[in-house]
């Protein structure tokens, strides 16, 4: 048969091993946030590399075709300079419009990732119901305690 003490020793070493269960978590979730962020900043360095070089090679292909848009224009009479004017101009309002939608896409798509930690706050959600039931026994272990001294 376990004595008062014996059982107050199992309860504090319960509720040592419940704060280093807690140590842990939080550690877990300085670990996931700091491998989201990770993830985010290679995702977001991926976009603006691949939006550079697509946006060189654009501005090549749309002067091109602002040219050749110029070139049928003035095919048609109407003077060069004019021509040229609304070739490139109309090159350039497309690419506004297509930039404006590739913006909007990966802002989107930066909005879908949570920082939250998920993993963690579950974890720490089924602890909380097990530190009510330690901190139930603590306190049961003590009034038994009051009630063995006091015989």
């Amino acid at each position: 048969m376990l004595n008062g003490s014996s059982i107050l020793e199992l309860v504090k070493d319960l509720r040592n091993q419940f704060k280093t269960f807690l140590r842990e978590e939080i550690h877990l979730a300085k670990a996931e946030l700091s491998e989201k962020i990770s993830r985010l900043g290679k995702d977001s360095v991926n976009i603006a590399i691949g939006g550079f070089v697509a946006y060189a090679g654009l501005i090549v292909f749309l002067g091109a075709l602002g040219m050749l848009i110029a070139f049928a224009l003035q095919r048609l009479n109407l003077d060069p300079f004019l021509s040229a004017f609304i070739g490139l101009g109309a090159m350039g309002f497309i690419v506004i419009a297509v930039g404006a939608i590739m913006l909007l896409s990966g802002i989107k798509a930066l909005k879908k990732e949570s920082l939250t930690p998920e993993r963690t706050i579950e974890s720490l959600q089924r602890a909380k119901g097990f530190a009510v039931a330690t901190g139930a026994i603590f306190t049961l272990v003590q009034v038994v305690m009051e009630y063995l001294h006091r015989k």
